[in-house]
């Protein structure tokens, strides 16, 4: 039996090294002792920062530039993570339920188990822009979303979620532990040559504890905002941020009712789909709306494109972009940023690949380079499961239902079958080397 099948929804293994052992299935049910729960010590956070490089299409120029975007994730340590798990599927239920009472759960479309992916999410807007064209796609994103969701606010959005005037003690010190968080920061681990070793050392299941960082003198930060922020990269973060925009859901999607627009949130993601006409005033509700919520849009990053019909033709003023996913009247693409890190993956990993291969065949400890993972990562194969054959979840499996949500357009399968010929060629390749 799967003993996935067996464990608490709200428990997941977690494999990264931090400051205390990782917390078995067996030993995790301590976070349903509420008082334990009012006492704990919540450890600091890991501060990691993330930098991803990004191309956006500058409208004055209408050429792309590059851009780097650092998000900076903090992760729990294990036994906390446990307790975040455990609330967040408390804070989720009450959601689902608030959702269930009205009349814009379907706007609401992250971290939600819906039964479908960004794909079917995109496809749905840009067919719904073709079919009702004349129309104007409005894409907004929030400034620094997690930093700034105010303390106040989201505490009482999270009583009146779960229908009280006072929280708990335990949902005090829960709520607690991710307004008031500490950290530190990975790159201070490394600068200390012990602590360095203790990160990179195989086998190892944890750094170390908070008596040795402190002996050591690495510094733990506190949140920078003493009145809001909360930390991206929890196992409860992502419930909070939807408990956090349950009133700025309510107001946008009535606001876009009366005037017969689309409104849809993924995450820090707004997509508004309304007439021409209406859109300037749009925008300006948005902007009204985020100020009542306290939080600000990034004004650099709203996009405006007019699907207007030219002649019984559709004509797009630009390529709007969604979740990932550019489309026009053309067609759809997976964006040209995901496309080109999926290419840098590729090239990353023959190189791997063909190094680790040409070391084993030098010391007699092979006759050959083994491409089984370089297969199973970049081409579109099926693996049996209980004799069924089911595709294996990769980046080409991806794109492949991807161009199935979107319709009978090609040309995102023309995008990942170029990396999949590339990659079946340096395998190929590779499969040559060392035989006899």
């Amino acid at each position: 039996m799967d003993t996935r099948l067996m464990r608490p929804p709200w428990f997941k293994p977690r494999k990264y090294r931090h400051f205390d052992m990782p917390v078995p299935e067996t030993k995790a049910d301590f976070v349903t002792d509420a008082a334990a729960i009012k006492g704990h010590s919540f450890l600091p956070l890991l501060h990691v920062d993330k930098t991803e490089i990004r191309y956006r299409l500058d409208p004055e120029t209408n050429k792309k530039a590059r851009i780097e975007k650092t998000r900076s994730i903090r992760y729990a340590s294990h036994r906390d993570s446990c307790i975040l798990a455990f609330y967040a599927s408390k804070l989720n239920q009450a959601l689902e339920r608030h959702y269930q009472i009205v009349d814009w759960s379907d706007c609401v479309l992250a971290y939600r188990k819906l039964g479908k992916a960004n794909y079917h999410f995109a496809a749905e807007a840009r067919n719904h822009v073709i079919s009702c064209a004349p129309m104007t796609v409005l894409a907004f994103d929030v400034s620094k979303f997690f930093d700034t969701l105010d303390h106040k606010l989201l505490k009482e959005r999270i009583k009146r979620l779960l229908g009280t005037n006072e929280l708990t003690p335990d949902w005090y010190a829960v709520l607690k532990a991710v307004t008031k968080f500490r950290f530190v920061k990975h790159e201070d681990l490394i600068a200390e040559p012990i602590l360095k070793k203790y990160c990179q050392e195989v086998g190892r299941p944890w750094i170390c504890g908070i008596k040795t960082l402190k002996q050591l003198g690495v510094e733990i930060y506190p949140n920078p905002n003493k009145t809001c922020g909360v930390p991206q990269g929890t196992p409860i973060s992502a419930a909070l941020s939807n408990a956090y925009m349950i009133d700025f859901d309510a107001a946008a999607f009535a606001a876009c009712s009366e005037i017969g627009a689309l409104y849809r949130r993924y995450s820090d993601d707004i997509l508004i789909i309304c007439r021409p006409e209406y859109a300037d005033a749009v925008i300006e509700k948005i902007e009204s709306l985020m100020g009542l919520n306290l939080l600000t849009l990034s004004s650099e990053k709203t996009e405006r494109t007019e699907f207007t019909v030219d002649d019984s033709k559709i004509v797009a003023s630009r390529t709007a972009q969604y979740l990932g996913f550019a489309f026009d009247h053309n067609g759809a693409r997976i964006r040209e940023s995901s496309i080109s890190r999926q290419w840098k993956k590729l090239r990353r990993s023959i190189k791997a690949v063909e190094a680790k291969g040409r070391t084993e065949i030098a010391e007699g400890r092979s006759n050959f380079i083994h491409t089984k993972r370089l297969v199973k990562r970049f081409q579109a194969i099926s693996s049996i499961v209980e004799d069924i054959p089911r595709p294996v979840r990769n980046f080409s499996s991806y794109a492949r239902r991807s161009a199935a949500a979107f319709g009978p357009d090609d040309k995102i399968l023309h995008q990942v079958r170029r990396l999949e010929r590339e990659a079946l060629s340096e395998i190929r390749r590779l499969k040559r080397v060392g035989r006899r």
